[in-house]
C-alpha cells in the first residue's frame, strides 16, 4: 500500500475508534499510537504534526524547543580559537528567580559554543539569553584572581601571555583571553595592575554572552511535548483516551547527548507495542 501522511485525527465515540485521514485514505482503528517524532531532523520527514494531532485529541503539549542544540554568539569574541576545548567548564543561566549551572566538556566553534556540557545545557535555554561562562570550574573569580596575583609577583619580568597557561589553558587561549580583556600579551607581568587581573579573572571565570539557540535544523532532539503526567508511565497509553498511545519525541522527555534519546524511543515503542499486544 503507497504511504500517504496524515492530515488529520479524531476519536469517534459512537463508534469507540480512531479515525485518520490522509491525502489519499481514510483509515480506522481501536489503537493508535503516535510516534512521529519531533521537529529536530527535517530531512528525515518529521514536521511535528504529532504534536498537533495530540491537542487535537484533547492533550496538553508543553513548550516546544529545540534541544541538543549548539549556541551562536554574535560577534564572538573566542572565534580565533576555535577547536579549543575545557575538559571542565561550566556554564550558568538565570530563568526568573532559579539559576541553573552545570559542569562539563566545552568546545568552542568558529561562531559560539558546542560539546557535550552546551548540548545538554541548551534544552533550558531560550534564544537572547544571558550565559556565564566558566572556562576553569576549578576556579571561581576570586581564587582565579588570587591565582594570577600570585603568578604576577612569582614571575615579574615575563610576559604575560607566557605566563597565563600556567593556570591550564592553551597558549592561543591565553592571548585571546587577553584581547578580550583590553590587555595585550606582550605586556610584563610586573607591569599589571590590579584592576586588570580582576578583568582577566572575571572574563576567565565569569564570561557573559548573549546566546542565539541553533534552530531545530541543527538539533538533535526536541524538548517538549505530551505532558508525561496525561500519560500511564508504563503502558505510554493515554490517560485522556483508552487506546491512544504515544512513543519517543512526541512526549516531553528529552535526554543528554549519548544515546538516551535513541533509548527512549525504543524503550516506550516496545511498552506500547506489549500494552497494544496485551489487550488481546
Amino acid at each position: 500500500m503507497k504511504s500517504s501522511a496524515a492530515v488529520s485525527i479524531c476519536f469517534n465515540s459512537e463508534f469507540n475508534n480512531f479515525q485518520v485521514k490522509t491525502k489519499d485514505n481514510d483509515f480506522t482503528c481501536k489503537n493508535l499510537v503516535i510516534s512521529t517524532g519531533g521537529y529536530s531532523y527535517p530531512q528525515t520527514g518529521s514536521t511535528g504534526d504529532g504534536y498537533k494531532f495530540a491537542k487535537d485529541l484533547g492533550h496538553t503539549v508543553s513548550k516546544i524547543s529545540p534541544s541538543l542544540v549548539p549556541l551562536s554568539v554574535r560577534n564572538w569574541k573566542f572565534a580565533a580559537i576555535s577547536g579549543n576545548s575545557f575538559k571542565n567548564a561550566s556554564i550558568s543561566v538565570k530563568k526568573g528567580s532559579k539559576r541553573i549551572e552545570k559542569s562539563g566538556e566545552l568546545l568552542v566553534t568558529h561562531n559560539g559554543l558546542s560539546g557535550p556540557l552546551v548540548l545538554d545545557f541548551s534544552r533550558y535555554l531560550d534564544t537572547s539569553d544571558k550565559l556565564f561562562i566558566n572556562f576553569l570550574a576549578q576556579y571561581n573569580v576570586e581564587t582565579a584572581f588570587e591565582k594570577i596575583t600570585s603568578l604576577l609577583k612569582e614571575f615579574p619580568s615575563k610576559k604575560i601571555g607566557k605566563v597565563l597557561p600556567e593556570l591550564g589553558i592553551s597558549a592561543s587561549f591565553s592571548i585571546t583571553l587577553l584581547e578580550s580583556s583590553g590587555i595585550s600579551s606582550q605586556k610584563l607581568c610586573g607591569s599589571i595592575s590590579k584592576k586588570e587581573s580582576r578583568k582577566i579573572s572575571a572574563n576567565l571565570c565569569q564570561n557573559e554572552i548573549v546566546v542565539h539557540k541553533d534552530p531545530f535544523e541543527k538539533a538533535m532532539c526536541t524538548a517538549g511535548g505530551v505532558k508525561l503526567s496525561e500519560v500511564n508511565s508504563k503502558t505510554m497509553g493515554s490517560k485522556i483516551l483508552p487506546g491512544l498511545f504515544f512513543c519517543g519525541e512526541t512526549l516531553d522527555l528529552d535526554g543528554d547527548t549519548g544515546g538516551y534519546n535513541i533509548q527512549a524511543a525504543f524503550s516506550t515503542a516496545r511498552s506500547a507495542a506489549t500494552a497494544i499486544c496485551n489487550k488481546y
